[in-house]
């Protein structure tokens, strides 16, 4: 069997799809631990997805995988929002900052 003979799940381009998604949000190269906590949330939200689609699926099955999707979805954003200080503080600027301050 080759590659291009296999066939994708839908699930599996669902969450090619919100990799996609995800990475754009992040604009840049990904780190390796936004690149981990990417495919999470993208795999999570996909399952998520096709589990309320599902009514083979409990409303608790529902909850918990959709909070889990959240979750995952919600700690990206933190990966992605978390910046690097411009400027390192040492004592002197802190100093300086609480004269002007007080």
């Amino acid at each position: 069997m080759t590659a291009e003979s296999t066939i994708e799940s839908p699930l599996a381009k669902r969450i090619e799809y919100l990799k996609r998604l995800f990475a754009r949000g992040i604009g840049r190269t990904p780190t390796a631990k936004q690149k981990l906590a990417l495919q999470r949330a993208a795999l999570l939200t996909a399952k998520a997805e096709a589990a309320l689609a599902s009514p083979l699926t409990s409303a608790n099955d529902a909850v918990r995988l959709d909070g889990c999707a959240a979750r995952a979805r919600r700690e990206l954003q933190q990966l992605i929002d978390r910046r690097a200080p411009e400027v390192e503080m040492t004592l002197q600027k802190y100093a300086a900052l609480s004269r002007k301050a007080g």
